[in-house]
């Protein structure tokens, strides 16, 4: 979820949906409109918190779609990448 009331592209948005993560952002997120479909996310307008709570519920339905284990666990996919460098560092 990217709440921010100025954002002029939000990086973060990329990096969550590389994971498959569902995404929220506000309309004020300049990535909003390029990348977020009724498949990826919501954005909803920045002075409408109500929509936001709207947006926050949807999100608990994308969840039991997320495949969940150690190909889509980011700390786990983080330590094994360390783990390659390092053993190939030797």
């Amino acid at each position: 979820m990217l709440p921010s009331e100025h954002e002029p592209w939000g990086l973060v948005v990329n990096e969550a949906l590389g994971f498959g993560l569902y995404v929220i952002t506000s309309d004020l997120v300049g990535c909003a409109n390029d990348l977020i479909t009724q498949n990826t996310g919501q954005t909803y307008p920045s002075n409408e918190i109500s929509r936001l709570s709207d947006a926050m519920a949807s999100c608990v339905l994308h969840l039991l779609r997320v495949p969940q284990g150690p190909k889509t666990d980011t700390a786990v996919l983080m330590n094994n990448s360390l783990n390659v460098l390092n053993h190939a560092s030797r």
